[in-house]
């Protein structure tokens, strides 16, 4: 007959033993998650499609904002409201534009 130190011992080894036959399960599983993951975005990109956001303003859209904004007729904000799109986005699209015009000169 078994004490119940035994009993304990004997749960714990058996509960380890589960868990360790887990963690190789639960390994593969992810490794596969990750590579049918990875098979998707390339198939994505091979489509033409990108990963990210799509931009809340057209090009044209934008070119009028930043003339506007360049020529000090509107502030970011004013043109976000005239927009209606968050400030944020106005602040990164001109953000993206000097970076654009820092490459040029650069050439």
């Amino acid at each position: 007959m078994r004490s119940k130190g035994d009993q304990g011992e004997l749960f714990a080894t058996e509960h380890w033993r589960e868990t360790l036959e887990l963690i190789p399960k639960s390994y593969r599983e992810r490794s596969a998650i990750k590579e049918r993951t990875k098979l998707g975005l390339l198939r994505a990109r091979a489509n033409g499609r990108i990963g990210g956001g799509r931009y809340k303003l057209s090009a044209t859209q934008q070119a009028e904002a930043i003339k506007m904004i360049r020529l000090g007729e509107k502030s970011q904000a004013e043109i976000a409201e005239l927009f209606n799109v968050d400030r944020s986005t106005i602040s990164r699209m001109m953000k993206e534009a000097r970076e654009k015009e820092l490459l040029k000169a650069a050439r």
